[in-house]
């Protein structure tokens, strides 16, 4: 049940949270019903000479004469109403913070999921899928607990009001507000299912907006060179107007509500006035009885409408809601996972070494490793060598515990690989293919996730030293544009060796580091990779023959089954 499963998601404190505000909303409510229960005595009183036969069984009211009863219950009625404003006020500034806050929390919860998936996981997802379940993760307030919240509060001054004017007049209040239920539940159970249909639509078309803007983005020099950007507009083109589509039918449908009942409320205030005439009432009595179904009215057909945008929000976005939930139980399950993973310490590097290891892509079977032994020390000059798309960085990946082998064991100092992974990775320097870059400066890129009071400058100018930045990019504070696209290829393969050298590493992995340098940048490179303390262990992804002469082992990668480590 999805009531079940959104309780199960929020926290303890999230909880209490939502029950607190929905105790100070009936508060407020029985406030209201209390303001309304004062109306029919005062009108009542004010318009009559005389005071009515029940005057005398009220308490505090039965010896008043009749100026001071008037006065007495106008200023009473002022006060209540003064008062359940003050309480509104309260319960909607708390609603909103309760609201807010929990969108916050949740939206951090999908991200701490995302940004702590597995990266076997993380590869082969969709980009615009994982940005929008984060984003979506408001729903879970906006299309839930706030609807609900709403939905329940408001039916309490449904019912309540209900229950004051059936002593009033029983009749005309049974056929009023039969009539109101009758168009509410017949409007709601002709729309759930196009509701929800809707909702679906528009969260797949949201996705797909987001998709079409990432490719184009991303794809943008391709693009251009190709002449296909009609095709990604007129596919962006499509997916904002199916969104557009489904929210205006949605909003169409909500906000029709409000003239639907005003027609049902003024035929109520008619029905009202006509049962009151007909059982006889005096004409003090049936002004009274109409001045509290109108007050009542002022005050219940918005929480009507509330009631019933609540239902169809709740129908719209249950798709979204149910995306949600399965989101953060995920990240909720992940979270738990790795809290019983143990890790023993690893300070220091001596070894990394693999026995028969295999690995084949999700989804295929035939391996792209299959049963390879290997054995790396400290202090070992290493490259990885064979025809592109054999596996090289793949193999990488699997050593470094990024991907998990289908077959064999990795071991770190003779320790599993899987209990010492974090603290392995702390010792590790790495520089991908693809260097990624931030929208920020030099210094940040390098220092990358180090706050500025925790940046190590003199590290920091060790490792510009040893890359030998050009004067333009060596100061440390000019920005490098969003995603890199200030600096040539060559320049972001050195910010990437300067990353991995700011670490210290123990082991430094370079993946076809040299490939976009020239040569006197290349032999300059290896010259200061080679100067490196003598115990790092240098692991080179490579096709070029300098770099292959420089090292002691060779692991060459073929076609499955005629991998060689020689050295």
């Amino acid at each position: 049940m999805l009531v079940l499963r959104v309780i199960r998601v929020l926290t303890l404190r999230q909880r209490w949270g939502s029950v607190l505000v929905l105790f100070a909303s009936l508060l407020g409510n029985l406030l209201e019903l209390f303001g309304l229960a004062l109306l029919v005595p005062t009108v009542t009183i004010l318009i009559s000479d005389q005071l009515p036969p029940w005057f005398d069984e009220v308490p505090l009211l039965g010896s008043m004469e009749i100026d001071s009863a008037r006065s007495w219950l106008v200023l009473t009625l002022v006060a209540v109403f003064i008062a359940k404003n003050v309480v509104a006020w309260a319960v909607m500034t708390a609603s909103l913070r309760f609201m807010t806050g929990t969108a916050a929390a949740l939206r951090e919860t999908a991200f701490v999921a995302r940004a702590s998936e597995e990266f076997e996981h993380f590869v082969s997802g969709n980009q615009a899928e994982r940005i929008r379940g984060v984003e979506n993760s408001v729903a879970l307030v906006t299309h839930f607990l706030s609807p609900v919240m709403t939905l329940v509060a408001d039916s309490i001054l449904f019912v309540g009001t209900a229950v004051l004017l059936l002593a009033v007049n029983p009749f005309g209040t049974m056929t009023s507000f039969l009539l109101l239920l009758v168009v509410a539940g017949l409007g709601t159970r002709l729309t759930a299912a196009r509701l929800e249909q809707w909702g679906e639509r528009r969260r797949l078309a949201d996705q797909e907006v987001l998709a079409t803007m990432n490719e184009t983005f991303q794809s943008y020099k391709e693009i251009l060179l190709n002449d296909v950007r009609d095709f990604f507009v007129e596919r962006h083109r499509r997916a904002v107007h199916e969104m557009q589509g489904q929210v205006f039918r949605y909003s169409v449908l909500s906000g029709s509500n409000r003239f639907i009942l005003e027609v049902v409320g003024v035929l109520v205030v008619v029905v009202f006035a006509g049962a009151g005439a007909v059982s006889g009432s005096s004409i003090a009595e049936n002004t009274a009885g109409v001045a509290l179904i109108g007050g009542a009215l002022i005050r219940t057909l918005p929480a009507v409408n509330r009631v019933l945008t609540s239902l169809q929000t709740l129908r719209f976005g249950t798709t979204t809601v149910v995306s949600v939930i399965t989101e953060v139980e995920r990240a909720r399950h992940s979270i738990r996972n790795d809290s019983h993973i143990s890790s023993s310490r690893l300070d220091r590097f001596e070894s990394l070494e693999a026995r028969g290891i295999s690995y084949s892509f999700p989804g295929t079977t035939t391996p792209i490793i299959s049963q390879l032994s290997l054995e790396f020390r400290s202090g070992d000059r290493v490259a990885i060598v064979g025809p592109s798309g054999v596996g090289k960085s793949t193999l990488v990946e699997v050593l470094l515990g990024l991907r998990s082998q289908s077959a064999g064991s990795i071991r770190v100092n003779g320790r599993e690989l899987t209990q010492v992974r974090s603290d392995f990775w702390r010792l590790v320097g790495y520089v991908p293919q693809y260097v990624a870059l931030i929208d920020g400066s030099v210094r940040e890129n390098i220092a990358l996730g180090v706050s500025p009071a925790d940046v190590n400058v003199e590290r920091l100018r060790r490792a510009l030293e040893i890359v030998d930045l050009p004067d333009d990019l060596s100061e440390m504070h000019r920005t490098v544009g969003d995603s890199g696209t200030s600096v040539s290829g060559g320049q972001r393969q050195r910010i990437g060796l300067a990353r991995a050298l700011y670490r210290s590493p123990q082991v430094l992995i370079l993946d076809e580091t040299t490939s976009n340098v020239d040569q006197v940048t290349k032999q300059s490179l290896l010259d200061s990779v080679e100067d490196l303390d003598s115990s790092v262990l240098i692991i080179h992804v490579t096709h070029d023959p300098e770099v292959i002469r420089r090292c002691s082992k060779i692991v060459e990668l073929g076609s499955a089954g005629t991998d060689v480590v020689r050295g």
